[in-house]
């Protein structure tokens, strides 16, 4: 399964506002394997369980974002930087999340005058 960090962004705003309608677009499958992956990233506090025999999680739970988490997402929460960022970083064909961070923040600095 590939990282989707529309619905990486997606989980964090979820989470953060107690929104989790805005999950339903995509399938369950995505949804928890985004969470587990995202826990061990280090974005979200909780734990994922996996099935005897599978490699994927069958089931997420989430408590909380983590400080990370709330920088990510106070820095990818506004539609017009986000879509910026991913058209910028669409025209590599995708990016690490430490380039997602640094080209949101750079957004942001720069809308702010900061070099």
């Amino acid at each position: 399964m590939n990282r989707n960090m529309d619905l990486v962004r997606d989980i964090l705003i979820s989470v953060a506002d107690d929104k989790s309608e805005i999950l339903k677009k995509y399938p369950d499958q995505e949804v928890c394997y985004h969470m587990a992956i995202m826990i061990e990233a280090g974005l979200l506090i909780g734990e994922a369980l996996k099935n005897g025999a599978g490699v994927l999680p069958v089931f997420a739970h989430v408590d909380r974002l983590t400080w990370q988490g709330h920088d990510f997402l106070d820095a990818a929460r506004h539609e017009e930087r986000w879509a910026w960022a991913k058209k910028a970083i669409g025209k590599l064909g995708g990016a690490t999340f430490q380039v997602w961070t640094a080209v949101l923040t750079a957004y942001v600095r720069e809308k702010l005058g900061i070099k």
